[in-house]
């Protein structure tokens, strides 16, 4: 009995543009969660500086009763920078998804 031959199809090469596409979408969300890691640690050192939790609420700790504004401003600023990171990091890991799906 002779054996059954099966031929298997040749891997799928990836096209050049698929590989430096993939490299730069690989190297931008990398670089953009370094930048989300170093925000949270901002913010982090921020809260452990200048925040204190009472109850369930978060709240500032200040000698100068002005104190609170200039806080609440800096603490916005993080906020908005983190989520503003956090937009640019989702839209470069959506990218990531389309260009290793597409053939």
């Amino acid at each position: 009995m002779k054996a059954a031959t099966v031929e298997l199809p040749a891997p799928a090469q990836q096209v050049p543009w698929k590989i430096r596409a993939l490299s730069e979408a690989t190297r931008r969300v990398s670089d953009l969660q370094v930048e989300l890691e170093k925000a949270n640690r901002a913010m982090r050192v921020f809260r452990s500086e200048n925040m204190a939790v009472l109850g369930t609420q978060l709240v500032f700790r200040c000698a100068e009763a002005t104190g609170r504004d200039k806080l609440d401003r800096e603490w916005h600023q993080l906020v908005t920078a983190r989520d503003g990171l956090l937009r640019e990091w989702n839209i470069a890991l959506q990218e990531f998804a389309e260009i290793k799906t597409q053939t």
